[in-house]
């Protein structure tokens, strides 16, 4: 009513006084379609309206402004709209010595609002690898892959290695590692492996490292991939430490079930070895379960 009265002054000191969020919003576009842009900024500032905060201080290309606001409130969707500004400035200055930076604040903001596609997006297009290995890390499982195939396109089979591993995508990433003799990451990438990687993967883990001599590492992935008779042999072989987890590794039977004749032959002058009599094993000496030689075949073959 105060509006259609053409009582601004009254109206102004109402929202004033009713402190009301929705109003002070009201005021400030009503202000700043007046292209009185002061005064809209003091109403959105009121509001908390953080996008048009930085819409406004964008628009009088005060982007340094706009920048501490969006530091300030961490409010996604001005990140956002300020990227957008940023790309758009590197455009215009496209060529010269301004356009990297501009194109890093566009890249961080971008990072800031969540949108790590349109990041990567413009890491790969200014081919700035670094910041794109750090965004990809940052990223969700799809982008990671994606950038790793990126990074395998472009010869650089390590940071495509540690995307493959983050992306989900293991048996890329020991691909990579066998084709290259990546022999740091693929020693990472074993170490983590979950419980229920597929056997033949853990099986070609296993080879590479019995190639390369790392006897410690090829025995407990054979064990792991269920190929206990293979890793019991290079204990035996190249005089491995065999320790309390690589033992129920080995033979997780042991303490609980009777171990197969052939499995006990091999086993106990290894535990003997290592003091870990205390595990006892025998054969043939107490009834065995109906499911034990399935337990044998499927644990150890």
């Amino acid at each position: 009513m105060l509006f259609d009265s053409h009582q601004l002054p009254e109206l102004k000191e109402f929202i004033d006084r009713t402190q009301d969020p929705e109003l002070y919003t009201w005021w400030a576009q009503y202000a700043e379609s007046n292209a009185r842009f002061k005064e809209a900024l003091t109403y959105y500032e009121k509001a908390a309206d953080h996008l048009s905060i930085v819409r406004v201080l964008a628009f009088h290309n005060k982007l340094e402004r706009a920048a501490e606001v969006v530091n300030a409130s961490n409010h996604s969707g001005a990140a956002y709209h300020l990227a957008k500004q940023y790309e758009q400035k590197a455009a215009s200055e496209q060529g010269t010595s301004a356009e990297r930076a501009l194109i890093q604040q566009a890249i961080q903001f971008y990072q800031r609002a969540g949108r790590y596609n349109h990041a990567i997006r413009l890491a790969k297009a200014h081919d700035l690898a670094s910041e794109l290995n750090v965004i990809a890390s940052s990223s969700n499982p799809k982008l990671a892959a994606d950038t790793a195939a990126y990074f395998e396109k472009n010869g650089q089979p390590d940071r495509a290695v540690q995307l493959y591993q983050q992306g989900g995508q293991l048996a890329k990433a020991v691909e990579l590692c066998f084709r290259f003799s990546l022999f740091e990451q693929l020693s990472s990438i074993s170490e983590k492996l979950p419980p229920d990687s597929d056997p033949a993967l853990i099986t070609r883990c296993a080879e590479f490292f019995l190639d390369h001599g790392q006897w410690d590492k090829t025995v407990t992935l054979f064990a792991a991939a269920g190929q206990c008779a293979k890793a019991i042999d290079l204990c035996i072989m190249h005089n491995v430490t065999l320790t309390e987890p690589m033992a129920e590794k080995l033979a997780p039977e042991l303490g609980q079930k009777v171990m197969a004749p052939r499995m006990a032959t091999r086993m106990a002058p290894l535990l003997a070895r290592h003091d870990l009599r205390r595990r006892s094993i025998s054969a043939n000496r107490a009834p065995r379960p109906k499911s034990f030689s399935t337990l044998i075949a499927s644990d150890c073959h």
